[in-house]
Parts: C-alpha cells; sequence; structure tokens
C-alpha cells in the first residue's frame, strides 16, 4: 500500500500544472479565489482518483469544510507562493503515508 501511494507523489511539473499562479487575482481564468480554489481541489481528486484510500480523505475534508474555505483550509489562501503551496502538500502526502504506516 505505501508503495502505491509513493507513486502517487505529485512530481513539480504535476504541481505547477496544479497553480497556475501565486496570486488568483491576476489569473485570467480565475473569477475568485473559490474558483481556482475549486479548479486546484479538483485537480488533486483527479490526480488520486485511482487511490480510494486517499480519494476518501479528500472527499471527507471536502465535506467537513464550507464551499470557499477549501483554498483558506488546505492550500492556505491565494496570497500564498506556489512554493508554499507545494511544501504543505508534500507535508500532507507525507501525514497520510504515516498514518498507512502505522497501521500496517
Amino acid at each position: 500500500m505505501l508503495r502505491s501511494l509513493e507513486s502517487k507523489h505529485l512530481s513539480d511539473q504535476d504541481l505547477s500544472e496544479l497553480a497556475p499562479t501565486a496570486d488568483c487575482r491576476s489569473h485570467p481564468d480565475a473569477a475568485s479565489e473559490v474558483h481556482l480554489s475549486e479548479r486546484l481541489w479538483n485537480s488533486l481528486k483527479e490526480h488520486f482518483k485511482q487511490d480510494k484510500q486517499i480519494t476518501d480523505f479528500l472527499n471527507a475534508t471536502e465535506r467537513n469544510l464550507k464551499k470557499g474555505q477549501i483554498v483558506d483550509e488546505v492550500f492556505g489562501g491565494c496570497q500564498r507562493t506556489f512554493d508554499s503551496v507545494r511544501r504543505r502538500l508534500i507535508r500532507k502526502s507525507r501525514g497520510i503515508e504515516a498514518i498507512l504506516e502505522a497501521t500496517k
């Protein structure tokens, strides 16, 4: 299970496709922070759709957030730089790995 999760790590290229700019207000396709956060969230869900445990985790997280909070709670806000978002995603994926390792 852990090996399958390791193969699901988002590469820098994958992540660069998730976040077109550090400031969502300057992105031509982003009508609002909510719009950009939904695009990021949907990209994550699409990337991990073959892994049921991660999909369940993402869906549970989504249910626990009110619409519009995803960008603040998961991505830390549009004003953060993309590198900061990337680091947060890596930390979250390592946390999932630790949980899976502990439950073996």
